[in-house]
């Protein structure tokens, strides 16, 4: 099965989920593949994680980061998130909508 990832925040943690999960795919025995797109409110995390292959790609704007995303991580401190609210709406709705994908049920509220 093919999993899109979204990883926002790109620190070692972050970089860290994507490297584990490039390494289990890898296995012989993996019945997952994945594509990880990251997103970093910083440049320099973002192209240090593609070039030691934590993610595919990567995209600052959050929407696009997670647009068609079945799995998302987000590992930002809330106050780092550009214009926090906003952020964590656009985040919530996109968790919801990898889950509603995968036939689960989800439900977020803003505030």
């Amino acid at each position: 099965m093919h999993v899109h990832v979204a990883i926002i925040g790109l620190d070692r943690t972050g970089a860290s989920i994507g490297l584990a999960l490039k390494r289990y795919q890898n296995q012989s025995r993996a019945e997952h593949t994945f594509t990880i797109i990251g997103s970093d409110t910083k440049g320099m995390p973002m192209k240090s994680a593609e070039k030691m292959g934590a993610v595919d790609n990567f995209n600052r704007a959050l929407l696009k980061a997670t647009d068609n995303a079945d799995l998302v991580f987000v590992n930002v401190p809330y106050g780092d998130l550009p214009d926090s609210d906003a952020a964590v709406d656009a985040l919530a709705d996109a968790v919801v909508q990898a889950i509603a994908r995968q036939g689960g049920i989800a439900g977020a509220s803003g505030s």
